[in-house]
């Protein structure tokens, strides 16, 4: 009777740690992908001739914030490596489709991806969490400066079956309870600067939290359990 009560509470704790730990390794895996990724995508635009018929029409949004400003200002050129970035790491399809709400600057590899899969609206009704962990995965696949990490190079308890609102379904990427995850660029308030994981833990809710910087906004139980993994 003590033997199985102690394998009883093995098996229960396990249920719960398990779970946790698959979580943290597994999106601390994908995030370190996704740094590389993030730092050649970064240099490159921050690098590369941006009037050249490619770049034009993001120097072009670029400057549209910054009116009166010239291509080699400060600010112009900061905000032209924002928008590369919003292209190469969309956080959901409406972004993939349309960064920072301009189609032009759609990369034509997301579009082509998205839809196979069915999706070519910017108004797509899929949770935001699968769109998100859709994304992630095609982001490693078929993203800018990708390293040719993909699901079958991750551990197969990182990447599930999700299903879309059009009633496909998609892999994507997820937590040890096979939940989809969030994906930012902007963890604790830090705009297209800081990329991010959200698992919304064993009882698969995120709670009121704030799906952007990924902090609580109420006093919400469900976020308890949440587990971030970012960069330290």
């Amino acid at each position: 009777a003590v033997l199985a009560a102690l394998t009883t509470a093995a098996v229960m704790r396990f249920s719960t740690t398990g779970p946790r730990w698959a979580t943290t390794s597994n999106l601390s895996k994908v995030l370190l992908n996704i740094n590389t990724q993030w730092k050649a995508v970064r240099e490159q635009a921050a690098s590369e001739s941006k009037t050249s018929a490619a770049n034009q029409p993001f120097l072009t949004q670029a400057q549209n914030k910054y009116a009166g400003k010239s291509a080699v200002d400060p600010s112009v050129k900061a905000e032209y490596v924002r928008l590369k970035l919003v292209q190469a790491f969309p956080t959901s399809f409406a972004e993939a489709l349309a960064p920072a709400g301009n189609a032009s600057l759609a990369w034509p590899n997301y579009v082509r991806y998205l839809s196979n899969l069915g999706v070519t609206s910017v108004n797509d009704t899929t949770p935001l969490e699968i769109q998100s962990a859709v994304c992630v995965l095609m982001i490693l696949e078929v993203g800018p400066k990708n390293t040719e990490v993909g699901r079958d190079e991750l551990r197969t308890t990182a990447v599930g079956q999700l299903k879309l609102a059009n009633g496909k379904t998609a892999q994507g990427i997820v937590d040890g309870w096979r939940h989809a995850v969030l994906f930012t660029r902007g963890y604790n308030n830090q705009l297209d600067q800081a990329p991010a994981f959200l698992s919304a833990g064993a009882d698969g809710k995120f709670g009121a939290v704030n799906t952007t910087t990924f902090q609580p906004t109420a006093n919400d139980p469900a976020v308890t359990d949440n587990i971030v993994v970012n960069n330290p």
